[in-house]
């Protein structure tokens, strides 16, 4: 432990710090809840309808960030590269035909 810090002697800002510590372990509390609660969503869903988890967090990624045109370019230009790059390293690329390379 760093012996840069000097505890306060001040009751009251004692009292601060202690208060502090506890809010932010609830907030932790609740962090790891939602945490659970997203983990909950996520094993209903591929239960329910086999959606696969990497499908939902790649869905629930893309509407927090409000990102899917992004997201779509990006596939697109991946799609390309690797397409480009690998289709002499086989015959075909896998998943997709010739027509398509």
């Amino acid at each position: 432990m760093s012996n840069d810090f000097i505890t306060p002697s001040n009751p009251a800002d004692q009292k601060k710090i202690a208060d502090a510590v506890v809010e932010a372990f609830n907030s932790r509390q609740r962090i790891a809840a939602e945490k659970d609660l997203i983990k909950n969503i996520r094993d209903d869903l591929k239960e329910k309808f086999g959606l696969p988890p990497k499908v939902f967090n790649k869905m629930l990624t893309t509407y927090e960030k409000m990102n899917l045109e992004e997201q779509v370019q990006e596939t697109a230009a991946f799609t390309d590269v690797y397409v480009a790059i690998m289709k002499d390293a086989d015959t075909t690329v896998k998943g997709f035909t010739s027509e398509q390379q």
